[in-house]
Order: C-alpha cells, then structure tokens, then sequence
C-alpha cells in the first residue's frame, strides 16, 4: 500500500509537470529562427549586414556585433608601404599568399614591429591576425610580446603553426596611452588580416583596415502584434564572449530593448521600456566582474531590475546560453524575472509599478547603443509569461522552440 502510495504520488507530480509545459503557437506573438535574412513575420527587418553564421545553437544562427572600425592601418597588407609597421629585412609583402590568396607579410626567421596609439590606460584592446607556415616550410614557431609605459609582456611562445591559417587572439592592456606589439617568428611564417579593437576585451569578425563593422540592428514593427507591455516573455539563445566574468570591456552588450518617445527633459532610462544586457568590468585590474541585467520601467521613471555578477554564475563550458525575462503588470505591481539556463540564474522582482509607457521602437541584437557582440539563435517573444517548467522544457530540448509548439 505504501509503495502504491508513492507511485501515485510520482505519476501526478510528473502529470502536474507536464500540464505545465503547455507551450502553443498561440502563445508566440513573434519567432525567428535565425537561419535566413528573410524573415517570415510581416515588417521585421533584418538587415544585410548581419552574418549568418553556419554552425548555431539549432541549424544557423545571426552574428551581430558592435559597429567598431578596425584600427590596424593596413592590417591587410594591401600595400607595400605603411607607416604603421616596422618592416625588418627579414620581412617582405607578397602580392598573394594571403587570405583568398590576397596580398600578405612573409617573416623569415625574425620579427615585426607595430606600434600601437590613441589607447586608454587600462583599458583591453582586442589584438588577433592571421598567420600559417607555407606549404614547403618544415616548421615554424610564432611568439608576441607587447611593451607599453616601460613594461613588457609575453602574450604568445612558441606557437606552433600548421599549413592553414588560423586566428591569433591576443587581448592586451595598455600601461599607457600607446605600446609597441612585435611578432616574432623562427622559420618561414605568412601573416594576413591584422585586427586592433580598441576598448574590447574580446574578439569580433575581422574587418578590413579603417573599415566600419556591417553589423546592425533587428527590427520590429510597433504594431501591437509582436509585444506588450503589460504582459509577455522573451526568450533567446547566445554564445557571446563577454559572458566570461575575466573578460574587460568599454561597451553595453545588449540583445532585446523596447523604447519609447525621448520626453522634453531627459533622464536615464526615460526612454527604456525594457531592457536585456550585459555589462563586462571595464578594466582588466578591476576585481569586481561584470553584470547581467534586465529592467523596465514605467510612466513615472520608477525601475524593476533584475541583475546579477557574472562571477557568481556557474554556467559551464557549453558555449550556448538560453535567456528567459518574463515581465507582467498585474495589480498595480510589475513582476519581473531574469533566468539564465533553465535554473541556473533565478531572479525574481516584484515592484509598484503605474501605467506602461507607450512603445515606439523594438530591437533584438542591439538596445540603447550596445550590441549583443556575439551570436544568436532562436529568438522569441510570447504573450505570457512562461512557466519553470516551461523554460526548462526550453533549455533541455534537442530541437529548436518552433518543434515544441503544440
């Protein structure tokens, strides 16, 4: 009878589980799947500008990073003369070789030298480049050491180069506000695409030289079809870099905003409706990490925040993250809650809240001047709320939220 007893009691909670997750095609106001530019919801505009990425948390995925210029001159080596590199004799450009066989730097046994300026002190840079052995090359080894304000680091030894290129990334920290990065090779080495990103801290598709990043926002119509105010969800998967509590950084990384009208007196947050985003710590030294944030706010200016640091997380080694904000206005109280991996981020607030403010502008990818600076996948807006239950449905499934919909 006891045995009975509990096998009753297991089969109504795992009955009660399941009447819990109850996710409908009704339910989503908007869902992109982010494997095509063309999206199938009526005036959202994705732009040309972001890359489709092949390898996504489900099938593809969009690339969206901050609009930043690559501020290594001729980091391409398009040409033989640049004030921005101290060629040695062991150093010679080559009109191919390169990346899609472009114009590229052969090191013979030696190093080069590129004096970096205009950085802050203190703050990261992103430094990365191409390099590889040519194909007759027996062996080849690659080191960097990076000097600035009379201190000296070594950033790469002995790196070991096979016969494709591969990526170099390399952050830095200036003691100053300029430093010289050298390169140095033993055998035969071909360097290509050169990348500085002042004030990141981590590392963003390569540009060309002095070229904007074409990277931009997604856009939602305000039509009253795809959010409200009063009530929803949001959910998206990520794998950015910046979520690494170590990583430093100048910038906003954001993924999901909704705005409104600029009122005559402006004051933060007077134009946030909703907002989801990370902070990275701004310097290297500082001890403190970075924050994980998702507020509102109403009429009145007054904030319902959910935030944590990002060193107290524990989100292992799985580069993709699901992000939940469920928001509801109920009783004169906004109910706000941020989740990070099903259970491994539970936030919940509770706050007065008066009217909502009007919307008139939505965006995934970027809000507010920050830029997700990393990939998503699977994005989605709801009309409720979703459940625990509901959202570790999410994180745990194999198959992407459009194959769960009833």
């Amino acid at each position: 009878m006891k045995l009975y007893g509990m096998m009753l009691l297991t089969a109504l909670a795992g009955a009660a589980v399941a009447e819990d997750v109850n996710l409908q095609k009704k339910d989503v106001l908007l869902y992109e799947p982010c494997e095509s530019l063309k999206s199938n919801n009526p005036g959202v505009k994705i732009p040309s500008s972001i890359q489709v990425e092949e390898q996504g948390k489900y099938g593809k995925a969009f690339r969206i990073e901050r609009r930043t210029l690559n501020e290594m001159c001729n980091g391409d080596f398009s040409l033989k003369e640049s004030d921005a590199w101290i060629f040695r004799d062991n150093a010679a450009w080559q009109p191919s070789g390169g990346i899609g066989d472009s114009p590229c730097l052969k090191i013979s046994g030696g190093d080069i030298s590129a004096p970096l300026t205009g950085l802050k002190a203190g703050v990261p840079n992103a430094f990365s480049f191409f390099a590889k052995k040519p194909a007759y090359a027996t062996e080849a080894t690659l080191s960097v050491t990076w000097e600035s304000g009379g201190k000296q680091d070594t950033l790469l030894k002995n790196r070991k180069l096979g016969n494709d290129f591969e990526r170099i990334m390399l952050p830095l920290t200036a003691e100053a506000d300029s430093g010289t990065v050298t390169i140095s090779v033993n055998g035969e080495v071909l360097i290509d695409n050169v990348q500085l990103d002042k004030g990141l801290g981590f590392f963003n598709n390569y540009a060309p030289p002095g070229k904007m990043r074409g990277c931009d926002i997604i856009e939602i119509p305000v039509n009253g079809k795809y959010f409200s105010p009063g009530k929803g969800a949001f959910s998206c998967w990520i794998n950015v870099p910046w979520l690494n509590p170590d990583v430093a950084g100048d910038t906003i990384c954001a993924f999901f905003g909704v705005a409104n009208a600029a009122p005559k007196v402006r004051k933060w947050g007077a134009t946030t409706i909703i907002e989801v985003n990370g902070f990275p710590k701004p310097k290297s030294s500082d001890a403190r990490t970075g924050t994980l944030n998702a507020y509102t706010l109403d009429s009145e200016n007054r904030v319902v925040a959910a935030s944590e640091n990002m060193g107290t997380l524990k989100l292992g080694t799985e580069p993709w993250h699901l992000w939940v904000v469920n928001w509801e206005l109920k009783d004169g109280k906004m109910q706000l809650a941020l989740y990070v991996d099903g259970d491994k981020l539970r936030i919940r607030r509770e706050q007065p809240f008066s009217s909502c403010k009007v919307p008139t502008s939505i965006t995934a990818g970027y809000s507010n001047g920050g830029y997700l600076n990393g990939i998503m996948d699977d994005f989605a807006i709801f009309n409720r709320p979703l459940t625990e239950a509901e959202i570790m449905a999410i994180y745990k499934s194999s198959q992407p939220l459009s194959a769960m919909l009833k």
